[in-house]
């Protein structure tokens, strides 16, 4: 049995609506996207190096079996609430071959975002 459409529709219930975009293409749906700190607290704080700060702002992301993010570009971003985010892991998630969903790890973009932030 597939598991997909049920889990689906229980991100509906329990998640947030999300937009990705790649390039020109925008797509949405739902996901549960939730701090990682909650679960690691050593992620919580902003660590600092020599030339700055960096954070290491770390979401954690379920999302429908139909948004194949292991597609998605380095380019891709995600935007919940008005907030940005890119992947840092994606994975799929598959049951007898069939994927049911897919998880991943997001990293907020920070306003004035340079390479030194993003890349860290």
């Amino acid at each position: 049995m597939e598991y997909g459409n049920i889990i689906k529709r229980q991100l509906r219930k329990l998640g947030k609506p999300f937009t990705v975009t790649d390039g020109e293409e925008s797509t949405g749906g739902w996901a549960v996207i939730e701090q990682t700190w909650r679960r690691n607290k050593s992620r919580f704080e902003e660590n600092s190096s020599r030339i700055g700060r960096y954070y290491r702002d770390y979401y954690n992301y379920i999302g429908p079996y139909d948004i194949d993010i292991k597609a998605l570009s380095d380019d891709a971003y995600v935007e919940v609430f008005g907030e940005r985010f890119y992947f840092v892991l994606k994975e799929k998630v598959s049951v007898g071959g069939v994927t049911q969903y897919y998880r991943g790890i997001l990293k907020k973009e920070e306003v004035g975002d340079d390479v030194f932030i993003r890349g860290s």
